[in-house]
């Protein structure tokens, strides 16, 4: 079966950039079609699909938003003949039609798991257009991301670089070749080449610093990384963070950001970037102190919201919701998205143990912008402490309708929730997948406590044992305090929830009303736990 989620977004790429205004693709059905499927409403724009190939069944470019729609239907065989159509059709004038339509198939055929295929389709249409350098980006970058062969990746890119000499984008993707082959004074060279073109190249500077911090020379990757920063590029400061993980690289960053603070004092950027790097550490407090730094300097919702979040987590609740109360009303005033703030204002409240107030606040979040998956799963939950199970299963189906990945978790509590709701035959599906889901790396909950609820305890012990053999997280060992108070083991659980307190763990309310921990209920030592707290 089609994987839904990735096939509506590479039929996307066809409503997002214009298709050439021929006569046979502007027409009234075709039009409409086209803006029905830019709002999402398959249903409107297959019916005019219908209409328009009806009366013109050689319109190729009908053929591509139709191919969407199959995908959309999860429609595998209809979606293959509408893409073939789409090759067919479309004139070879238009070798961008022609080239998305290619990388659509060639996604079709991955969402089904046939490789061979997909390599088949690259084939095809390099052989049909040999000379195009985005087609043979496109097989290029097969060969190097899935097949990891890189001597044919960079056949495929130096055939586009004599096609495009100059083309700074395939240089990079040379030099990435280098790198995933372990080569990496290879690659520098060839991201030097880009960057001594352009300078502010966003993916030669990630991977150059990427490159450079690989080899221990932080200076460089982290000057490169404020580069990006600078230049609002998400993946650099996610790099950032990630790197600064390690204390002593950690004092490498914000020595660099202290030195930009006070070479430029009015930009935002840097005690907000700072506030970033200290907040990811869980140190709160020289968070917060950055990002009210910040705020002074630039008095925005985001950095407001980020000054709730510090305080929320360190339990100061008052001045987290009088922080995030400010912050949603610059938002306002800014005519900005506000479902950001009220969203931490509902998670806020959850953490107080308000569900009822916190779904209003997910609610009016949601109400902003309903397409955040992570809302629906976090009302969810608050729906889930309050009692109110069937609003909350609502929200899990919501929330996996909507969301790409990291769904494990969401379908152990959709599981539980149909379990108990009585829909015992889908909640074991549910358990299954989040095992599946979870089947990569450390085991999580989403893998222990669904083989519990699968009546495999032996080996859920089994996984838990692992996931804290190799954890240091504060939920992980919450988690397993559910585990065994699941299984009734109230000692362990204790002790589990003892672990997790000592690694910062403070959501009290929620460790006194999980569900999952009731039968914790009238043991005198987590009543003496929960009481001391």
């Amino acid at each position: 079966m089609l994987k839904v989620k990735a096939t509506i977004a590479v039929g996307l790429l066809f409503l997002l950039s214009p298709l050439v205004a021929e006569a046979q693709q502007t027409s009234y059905n075709y039009t409409h079609a086209l803006e029905a499927l830019q709002n999402n409403d398959y249903a409107t724009g297959k019916a005019y699909l219908q209409k328009e190939l009806s009366a013109n069944a050689k319109n190729g470019y009908a053929w591509a938003l139709m191919c969407a729609v199959y995908a959309n239907e999860n429609k595998a065989d209809s979606a293959f003949i509408a893409v073939d159509n789409t090759l067919r059709l479309v004139p070879k004038s238009d070798e961008a039609t022609l080239v998305k339509a290619y990388s659509l198939k060639a996604k079709l055929w991955t969402a089904m798991e046939k490789p061979e295929q997909v390599l088949e389709t690259y084939n095809e249409g390099v052989k049909r257009l040999p000379k195009n350098v985005t087609m043979l980006r496109y097989r290029g970058d097969y060969f190097n991301n899935e097949l990891e062969d890189y001597a044919r990746a960079r056949s495929d890119y130096q055939r586009a670089l004599t096609v495009d000499p100059g083309n700074l984008d395939v240089m990079c993707n040379i030099g990435d070749t280098y790198t995933n082959e372990d080569k990496l004074e290879k690659g520098l060279e060839w991201y030097n080449k880009v960057l001594a073109v352009d300078p502010s190249h966003a993916e030669a500077l990630l991977n150059r610093a990427a490159g450079y911090c690989y080899k221990d020379n932080y200076d460089k990757g982290i000057d490169d990384l404020l580069t990006l920063v600078k230049a609002d590029n998400i993946s650099g400061f996610r790099l950032l963070l990630a790197i600064s993980d390690s204390v002593p690289v950690r004092e490498i960053v914000t020595e660099r950001i202290n030195r930009r603070m006070k070479e430029d004092p009015k930009e935002e950027l840097w005690p907000y970037t700072l506030g970033s790097i200290y907040s990811n550490a869980e140190d709160h407090p020289a968070a917060l102190k950055a990002y009210q730094q910040a705020f002074d300097i630039s008095k925005d919702a985001g950095t407001a919201n980020s000054i709730a979040k510090e305080y929320y987590f360190d339990n100061y609740y008052a001045d987290a919701e009088k922080w995030i109360i400010k912050a949603e009303q610059l938002a306002r005033d800014s005519s900005l998205d506000v479902s950001t703030s009220l969203e931490t204002h509902g998670n806020i409240l959850y953490d107080q143990g308000k569900y009822e107030a916190a779904v209003k606040q997910y609610t009016a979040s949601l109400d902003a912008d309903n397409s955040d998956a992570n809302v629906y799963y976090e009302r969810g939950l608050a729906y889930l402490m309050w009692g109110k199970r069937k609003e909350a299963l609502k929200d899990m189906d919501s929330s996996l309708e909507l969301a790409d990945e990291g769904t494990s978790t969401i379908y152990l509590m959709r599981g539980w929730l149909r379990r108990e709701l009585g829909m015992n035959t889908e909640a074991q599906g549910d358990f299954r997948k989040a095992v599946e889901q979870d089947s990569v790396g450390m085991p999580t909950a989403s893998t222990f406590i669904s083989q519990h609820f699968l009546g495999i305890d032996k080996t859920a012990r089994e996984s838990v044992g692992r996931c804290l053999a190799e954890t240091e997280n504060r939920n992980d060992f919450f988690d397993a305090a559910c585990f065994y108070a699941l299984l009734g083991d109230k000692v362990m659980a204790v002790r589990q929830l003892e672990l997790s307190i000592e690694k910062g763990y403070n959501s009290w309310p929620i460790m006194r009303d999980h569900p999952w921990l009731q039968s914790l209920h009238g043991y005198a030592d987590y009543e003496k736990l929960i009481k001391g707290k």
